[in-house]
């Protein structure tokens, strides 16, 4: 019997999450209350220097379900993010999807949606392999993005959208689900990606399944599996989901 092939270990956080860089979008909706609610975050500390906030591990946080195995003695040496503030947007910067949710959870409890509201979400698509060659790749999260190509491929969405919206016949609906799974099959990767959220529609749980499913992607690419795609890999959920 042939041994299995030995899996190749993705780099992780301090918290043992893998490390996948994601950057959370809001747009403020109310200035003045934005920045007082802020304001009475605690474990949120406007860093001079570097002209942004650093988002703490605290007890705040412990309230959103989020731990931690070992609890450092010091919660400002665990950063959980780094939020960026320019004009009326909000740019949230964490190094795994599990921060990820955590922010969505965490930002929801403190900051109303009628003050700050999720828009788009960026996401690298890749794992790296745990090596010494990897180890600084993630720092300064707040500038992974920067100067990155980020796609944002919407016609999957538009089309799931037409098909949800309009009152079509039976027919037309199916013309448009071939033609988006046939867009599906063909999406080519991309390292970079933005995809819109919509809270009115989307919970924070659908967000951190397509999260989830963008991650499942990254580790299969990461152990060799470079030719599956999206498309495969849902299709493969699905199947495993039926049995």
């Amino acid at each position: 019997m042939k041994n299995s092939p030995k899996l190749i270990t993705p780099c992780i956080n301090t918290a043992g999450e893998m490390m996948q860089p994601v950057r959370l979008h809001y747009k403020i909706l109310k200035s003045n209350d934005f920045e007082r609610k802020i304001n009475k975050i605690k474990c949120i500390e406007f860093i001079p220097d570097d002209n942004l906030y650093h988002w703490f591990y605290s007890d705040e946080v412990l309230q959103t379900n989020y731990k931690i195995e070992k609890k450092p003695a010091n919660d400002r040496l665990w950063i959980l993010g780094k939020i960026q503030i320019v004009d009326n947007t909000v740019s949230i910067s964490v190094n795994s999807i599990e921060r990820a949710e955590l922010a969505l959870k965490f930002f929801a409890r403190h900051i109303d949606k009628n003050i700050l509201i999720i828009e788009t979400i960026d996401i690298y698509n890749k794992l790296l392999e745990i090596n010494v060659a990897n180890q600084e790749f993630y720092t300064l999260i707040e500038k992974f993005f920067i100067n990155k190509s980020i796609i944002r491929d919407n016609r999957v969405v538009e089309l799931a959208n037409e098909i949800i919206q309009k009152n079509i016949s039976q027919s037309e609906k199916q013309k448009l689900i071939d033609k988006m799974i046939a867009i599906s099959i063909s999406q080519p990767f991309y390292e970079y990606e933005n995809f819109p959220v919509n809270p009115m529609e989307q919970s924070i749980q659908d967000i951190r399944h397509k999260l989830n499913t963008h991650q499942q992607l990254a580790f299969e690419h990461l152990q060799g599996n470079t030719s599956l795609t999206m498309y495969e890999l849902i299709k493969k959920i699905i199947a495993k989901g039926q049995k």
